[in-house]
């Protein structure tokens, strides 16, 4: 993964276009309506880009313009989607603050369908059941979207992780000099700090509702806002 846009889309695949493909279909009835869907350009036997997108939110602009053919799905039992992960490594120029990689890939077995998506959308297969474009994207049993929602009991650590991460990025990215840009930019971290904070209350919430507001996660959230609104107060005076 080379190119990150938080909030849009990634960019993945082979970077030097080495590799052999036989191309795609040239239509797609699916729209890009939501994250986590894997998408490429159109192509043909002739015209093939080894390069595809895993989309991080709506991106209508894709709509007719790339193929749909898979979508990302969460290991079972892990407790943060990736796509999460992903996100938060993105920048403004979309170079990913850290190395990510692909490790394995590729079409799943009829066992390991059957595994992820459940004996009954494997029958509906077997039926050839018509499915609407809700149902096919159900199918992952994860609707990506704000921090703030995914967090629960069980990942209030990973959460934690997450944020301490992209909080000392910010912290880091706004002490440099902005230059002539510094209005805009300083408007891209306060979104940020905002979703974030929104996280960071939930999770102080849920590990007082679990242990009492004394405990090591809780106190950890409540150190993390108290940065974040440092920092929001900061860009305030920025701008």
């Amino acid at each position: 993964v080379d190119v990150v846009y938080a909030g849009k889309y990634l960019d993945a695949g082979d970077v030097d276009a080495s590799l052999p493909f036989d191309g795609v279909e040239r239509s797609c009835s699916l729209t890009h309506a939501k994250a986590g869907l894997l998408t490429m350009p159109f192509g043909s036997a002739s015209f093939y880009d080894p390069r595809f997108q895993i989309t991080l939110g709506p991106m209508k602009e894709y709509d007719g313009k790339q193929l749909i053919f898979g979508q990302l799905l969460a290991t079972p039992g892990c407790s943060l989607h990736p796509l999460h992960w992903m996100e938060v490594m993105g920048t403004e120029n979309g170079t990913p603050r850290e190395e990510i990689l692909i490790t394995a890939c590729g079409e799943c077995s009829a066992e390991e369908c059957q595994v992820l998506l459940g004996a009954m959308v494997m029958a509906a297969q077997v039926d050839r059941t018509r499915e609407s474009q809700l149902d096919r994207y159900g199918r992952t049993g994860h609707s990506h979207g704000e921090l703030e929602d995914a967090v629960t009991h069980e990942n209030l650590a990973q959460v934690l992780e997450l944020t301490e991460d992209l909080l000392g990025h910010l912290e880091w990215a706004c002490k440099k000099n902005m230059g002539s840009e510094r209005d805009r930019k300083a408007k891209v971290f306060e979104a940020q700090l905002k979703s974030l904070s929104k996280a960071l209350k939930k999770v102080e919430f849920k590990a007082g509702d679990i242990k009492g507001y004394e405990n090591r996660i809780a106190l950890d959230a409540k150190s993390q806002l108290g940065r974040a609104k440092d920092l929001e107060e900061s860009l305030v005076r920025v701008y």
